[in-house]
């Protein structure tokens, strides 16, 4: 981060400040919210709400405020410019028609209750869930429920949805993060 970047946010969010115990970085404390924000880090610039300790200083930066003060859209300014959220890529289209047996499952599944939200799931949207791994597991359990937890097909099924993508067949230890993903709507039902 530029020296002219720093300034600019010391002057934006106008709050105390203080030079780090390093004496390479700058806190600035103000009284916001990051609204639900999970990312908080990129590069040397961090955000908190909660959850994260550091060393107070008392090493008063001249020229900012000696009080906490409220900064909300000032902060949502500053991270909009250093913090954006990820960029989401269009979902991939759905893979090739399932089998007739698979295609009866799908059709009852979309007229159910929650159809509508496994339509959209099915199609690679997953607005209203915080991450894409989310998603997939919220999937993966509607899947678990009308294949009767029968994994071979839970896996077909999720390969041919908008959902899937190379991260499925990725390693993780011994199994794949899509083995994992079944695993854990399986152990959930």
């Amino acid at each position: 981060m530029s020296e002219g970047d720093r300034a600019a946010i010391l002057l934006q969010l106008d709050s105390y400040a203080e030079t780090s115990v390093s004496g390479n970085g700058i806190h600035i404390i103000v009284k916001a919210s990051l609204n639900g924000r999970r990312r908080n880090r990129r590069g040397p610039f961090e955000v908190y709400e909660a959850g994260r300790y550091f060393v107070v200083t008392g090493d008063h930066i001249k020229g900012t405020p000696a009080t906490i003060e409220e900064r909300q859209a000032e902060l949502e300014s500053v991270l909009a410019k250093f913090l954006p959220p990820p960029a989401r890529a269009e979902p991939p289209a759905p893979g090739p028609l399932p089998d007739a047996d698979d295609h009866d499952l799908l059709e009852r599944a979309f007229r159910a209750r929650n159809g509508g939200g496994f339509q959209a799931l099915w199609r690679g949207d997953w607005t209203g869930y915080p991450s894409q791994s989310e998603a997939d597991l919220a999937l993966c359990s509607m899947l678990a429920f009308w294949t009767g937890d029968d994994a071979n097909r839970m896996d077909r099924l999720f390969r041919q949805s908008g959902l899937m993508r190379e991260k499925w067949d990725t390693r993780h230890g011994e199994t794949t993060y899509g083995a994992r993903t079944i695993d854990v709507a399986h152990r959930s039902r």
